[in-house]
């Protein structure tokens, strides 16, 4: 895992795996920094609650090759938003090219249109073929000798784990990769080694690992999203009642639940916030001049909330003020009823949304200049623009009519469904994914691999790269 933030992801996989009998190592550069959870004292329970289960902080890459091995995968993620499919991706161009920036200021300032670029990403992959392992990443590998290894996410701007790959590769150990959230394929940088197997939730996925990664069709398993699996059996610990007099929330009146985005989405999300808010109380709705908001920041960008006081709105709250993932059984109690207990969610683009649906409340979107680019300017956001499930609007009025619509008439389970089934459960909404998932994983145990040696044309332009590397680094 890129961190132990993954374990919400990947937690009943994990337990899965070891119910099963299997030994599960959960390698990783240690805890999440920017979510305010406990996923050590997560890790430790787990632990004990199944000794099969242990952990392993990885190193990174540390040899000559460091710097060239991150300017190419930098090369090769910004050239990737020159495809035709990001036209009109320009956030995502952008945080792309300021990373390559930071490492190549000279390739930054001369990125070419697609088909040029696409030949210049060809190139870049020799380049990377031809990049060794790291020796202290092949010691590591070797000492912890495992059969099958599973790298989530992969696709980070700059991602140690392409490195795991690479060593995969070379000692003979079958290796996946498995996509955590429904962007990882078309919002972050692309597949820079290709594994053994991909996992994806669905067939637009499968599509994207294809076309966007160039995956080969055969390597692609289809597994449902099992992070979700935990919701479709959840119910509510509680009453509506109880729940709003927790939040202090008046339970006379309904409550919309408003579900933050991360900060690359929303960095300025509480002032828009506010000023949605102050437009609710305007409504021309009455329901909507009185109704509960319930503000539920994002786990890994609550510090704009701490001192954000709502209270001269009346009937509105921020909580948990500081966030929270939920991972532990109390946090994903009070998610869900959070959830369950809404009269719908209000987001800007978040997989919250997705959790919505599940608990059987619809969710709702103002398309705001100022969010742009983080909503119709990526990929994702479209998945849940299907019919019937996100509902947008252009203008607040529309927004207001349309909210106060689901206040008289709500949306049913079964209106959602067929987005649910297409994108989280593709085998069915009664079919759970984690036992797939975890089929999925032990096929790639299952995979004969054999120690791959370099390609000759590797071999010729490595001592080549390595004096760039030198000259380039000064040394």
């Amino acid at each position: 895992m890129r961190n132990h933030g993954y374990l919400r992801n990947y937690a009943g996989t994990v337990r899965l795996l070891a119910s099963r009998g299997h030994t599960v190592i959960i390698g990783s550069r240690g805890r999440e920094r920017h979510m305010a959870v406990d996923t050590d004292g997560y890790l430790a329970a787990l632990s004990r609650d199944y000794p099969q289960i242990s952990t392993a902080i990885l190193p990174k890459r540390r040899d000559g090759w460091r710097l060239i091995a991150q300017t190419t995968r930098a090369y090769r993620n910004a050239l990737r938003y020159r495809h035709p499919r990001f036209h009109g991706a320009a956030r995502l161009a952008e945080r792309a090219h300021a990373k390559l920036d930071r490492l190549a200021p000279r390739l930054a300032s001369t990125l070419p249109p697609w088909p040029v670029a696409r030949a210049l990403s060809s190139l870049a992959a020799v380049v990377e073929s031809a990049i060794p392992t790291d020796p202290e990443i092949d010691r590591t590998v070797a000492a912890l000798a495992p059969d099958a290894i599973v790298v989530t996410p992969l696709v980070d701007f700059d991602s140690y784990q392409v490195d795991y790959v690479k060593t995969a590769r070379r000692l003979g150990i079958p290796v996946a990769a498995a996509v955590a959230s429904w962007d990882n394929l078309t919002n972050k940088g692309i597949i820079a080694v290709q594994p053994d197997r991909v996992l994806v939730w669905n067939e637009a996925q499968k599509r994207e690992a294809i076309e966007l990664h160039g995956v080969r069709p055969a390597h692609v398993r289809v597994t449902g999203a099992q992070l979700f699996d935990d919701w479709f059996e959840r119910r509510p610990s509680t009453t509506r009642e109880a729940f709003c007099r927790r939040v202090a929330l008046d339970p006379a009146k309904p409550f919309f639940l408003y579900l933050c985005s991360s900060l690359f989405i929303a960095p300025e999300e509480a002032a828009f916030v506010q000023q949605w808010i102050a437009e609710l109380r305007r409504s021309s709705f009455p329901a909507l001049r009185g109704c509960g908001v319930l503000v539920r920041p994002h786990p890994g960008h609550a510090g704009p909330w701490a001192d954000v006081d709502l209270s001269a709105f009346g009937n509105v709250v921020v909580w948990p003020r500081g966030g929270d993932m939920p991972l532990f059984e109390d946090a994903k109690a009070a998610y869900f009823d959070s959830l369950f207990h809404s009269a719908a969610i209000v987001a800007i683009n978040t997989t919250g949304m997705i959790e919505a649906g599940i608990a059987g409340r619809a969710s709702f979107t103002v398309l705001a200049p100022e969010f742009a680019a983080t909503q119709h300017g990526t990929l994702h956001f479209a998945h849940l623009t299907a019919p019937g499930f996100l509902r947008t609007a252009r203008t607040m009025a529309e927004h207001h009519a349309q909210l106060d619509a689901e206040l008289r008439t709500p949306s049913t389970p079964a209106a959602l469904a067929p987005f649910l089934e297409q994108f989280v459960r593709p085998r069915g909404l009664s079919t759970p994914a984690t036992p797939i998932v975890a089929a999925a994983m032990e096929e790639v145990g299952s995979i004969t691999a054999t120690a791959q040696r370099d390609p000759l044309g590797a071999r010729v332009l490595r001592p080549i790269l390595a004096g760039v590397g030198r000259l380039y680094s000064g040394s």
